[in-house]
């Protein structure tokens, strides 16, 4: 019934980018948390609402595009005091536990340039943007996806500004090996243009990554990098300057298995960690749903602090074409931020709208 309900939806979609080379969606996403023991609140519940456009303005019909990208989001808490993302420091852990489900309200999250060169063998992005859409890739990294625990959905021994004014340009000399180096604003936000701090401050990250990949089309399964950062001292926000550098290692086999392994380390205290490993398994089901498993070790930026230990498990189950829906379970050993604590529990419920 849903997908004869939704076929005329997808079709115009299909007719729209077909004649004017548009391709957009509208996607919501809610998520609810609660922890087995808190310094304050237990429960943060919190969504995104976005909508994605990608027009294909340059050589629509050849694999040398340009295109204009933009996203629109509006993101909320859900009738609770904090928002997903503040759940870890009432908790005590160094890490967000649910990344990405902050409450900043309406923003341009994205507005880029995205241009291939000589059949995707060079190309740049330029404009608004969130470095971790291009950089340090994971098949599971998407919060909104897949993992949501920090540790496992970005890498938090990495100084990732938030999004900003910024470019990158990557080269793929052959169809295996790439290399992808840029600059943004170290005091991005996305509710603002940029413009002023881009400019007026002049405080960037910078970043340089190469890997191994099997294939173009298959840069997020099969994927196995290095990335090296530098993040300026951010004056006003009283952030001192870092560098740093991460591995990560996924390779998909028989369609169905993604083991995985991902590493950094940083010194000073622009990111949230000094070194961190996490390990783990995804399964991609003949159902389309997805489980994974991660576990990672994370050591904090600041003195004292003692190690952290987290599991995540998620099962998303793709009820529909357009819902899926995803119970998680996180177990956190030894919060850094709360001594009195050695374990506690985070579970939660994802459901996805994609239109």
């Amino acid at each position: 019934m849903f997908k004869r309900v939704l076929n005329p939806w997808f079709d115009f979609k299909k007719r729209v980018y077909e004649k004017l080379g548009l391709k957009y969606g509208l996607t919501y996403t809610s998520v609810y948390q609660v922890a087995t023991k808190t310094l304050d609140e237990f429960q943060a519940a919190g969504g995104i609402f976005a909508l994605q456009m990608k027009w294909n303005l340059l050589g629509r019909k050849s694999p040398d595009r340009g295109s204009l990208v933009f996203q629109l989001q509006n993101r909320h808490r859900l009738g609770t005091n904090i928002p997903p993302n503040s759940l870890n420091e009432n908790i005590g852990s160094s890490v967000s536990t649910a990344r990405s489900f902050s409450d900043f309200g309406w923003a341009v999250t994205d507005l880029h340039w995205q241009q291939s060169l000589y059949n995707h063998h060079l190309g740049f992005v330029i404009g608004k943007q969130h470095f971790t859409n291009y950089l340090n890739l994971f098949a599971l990294s998407s919060s909104k996806t897949g993992f949501l625990n920090k540790n496992f959905s970005e890498n938090p021994a990495i100084a990732f500004p938030k999004q900003g004014l910024g470019a990158l340009v990557y080269i793929h000399p052959n169809n295996n090996l790439y290399m992808l180096t840029g600059l943004t604003d170290a005091n991005g936000d996305p509710q603002k243009s940029g413009l002023n701090t881009f400019f007026g401050e002049s405080e960037y990250f910078t970043a340089v990554e190469i890997g191994w990949i099997s294939s173009f089309d298959k840069r997020n399964f099969n994927n196995i990098h290095i990335i090296g950062w530098h993040s300026d001292k951010r004056e006003k926000a009283d952030v001192p300057d870092g560098w740093g550098v991460a591995v990560s290692a996924e390779w998909r086999f028989e369609e169905k298995w993604l083991p995985f392994f991902r590493a950094g380390w940083s010194e000073g205290e622009a990111a949230p960690l000094q070194a961190n490993i996490s390990v783990g398994l995804g399964v991609y089901l003949k159902s389309h749903d997805v489980v994974a498993l991660g576990l990672n070790w994370g050591k904090p930026s600041s003195d004292g602090l003692r190690d952290e230990y987290t599991m995540e498990l998620f099962y998303r189950i793709q009820i529909t074409q357009i819902l899926a829906i995803t119970p998680d379970v996180q177990l956190i050993i030894d919060p850094s931020n709360n001594p009195d604590d050695d374990f506690i529990a985070v579970f939660g419920i994802r459901a996805r709208v994609a239109l």
